[in-house]
């Protein structure tokens, strides 16, 4: 594996540095739609959700596993298992602590959340910034799938604020604050993209575990296990809808 440092391409920069921008803001309006107003409902949520899991999973395999096959990287498909193990670990972790937290704890665990939340969103700026030195397309069809992915969960983790304690007004901050997190992932992706050979060995394994584990893992199971079968058929379509979108977006820019 090769560390050479190549030449810095700061037009791979900018691009993915505004995607990062906008999926702050989004997720922020969505949050305070929930939080100050009606509110978005059930349903809309869980369209979010189908759209977000057909969206990861359409990058993952329509694009994410032909490349890295494409590569011949021997060790990219080793490296995308072994991300999708890490995910289980980092969740099962967070999920036990929280279900051992008593009232008194709760509002430790709001904080627990949050150092999650922005190692998360961290995450997808390295993801978005490494899809996107691979080829603009790539990075775009990737945005909308973190976009897609990321309304539903922001407006999770605010929920989990607020149960942890939180004011609304102070869940809302954090959450909005946590969010730019992803901003500071993109220049360490950008960084590790001009590493020779990082690039492929490390960043798009990262990329294809992570969105096969939230999509297979996360996603999908909040729409087989809701006990309201009825709206199922429209959830469903929801996961087609996503993953044409962002299948039509690769296609339509030529990726």
């Amino acid at each position: 594996m090769s560390s050479t440092i190549l030449p810095m391409d700061y037009s791979l920069l900018f691009p993915p540095l505004i995607f990062s921008i906008l999926l702050s803001l989004s997720s922020f309006a969505a949050v305070l739609t929930l939080a100050f107003s009606a509110g978005l409902t059930n349903r809309i949520i869980l369209s979010l959700v189908g759209m977000a899991a057909g969206a990861l999973l359409s990058v993952a395999f329509l694009d994410l596993l032909p490349e890295g096959a494409r590569v011949n990287s021997p060790s990219f498909f080793l490296l995308t298992l072994a991300v999708v193990i890490i995910y289980l670990v980092l969740e099962k972790t967070l999920h036990v602590h929280h279900a051992h937290g008593s009232e008194h704890h709760i509002h430790s665990f709001g904080y627990v959340n949050l150092v999650g939340d922005m190692i998360h969103n961290l995450l997808d700026g390295v993801v978005m910034a490494g899809a996107y030195a691979i080829s603009p397309a790539l990075g775009i069809s990737t945005f909308f799938a973190v976009a897609l992915h990321e309304l539903p969960r922001e407006i999770g983790d605010f929920a989990v604020f607020v149960k942890a304690g939180f004011t609304k007004k102070k869940a809302a901050i954090l959450n909005f604050l946590t969010s730019f997190a992803s901003a500071l992932g993109v220049f360490v992706g950008f960084y590790l993209s001009g590493l020779g050979g990082f690039l492929v060995s490390w960043l798009l394994p990262v990329a294809t575990g992570s969105f096969l584990y939230v999509g297979m893992s996360d996603l999908l199971p909040m729409l087989r296990d809701k006990e309201d079968g009825q709206s199922f058929p429209w959830e469903v379509l929801m996961v087609i809808v996503g993953a044409l979108l962002v299948g039509g977006v690769g296609y339509v820019l030529g990726d």
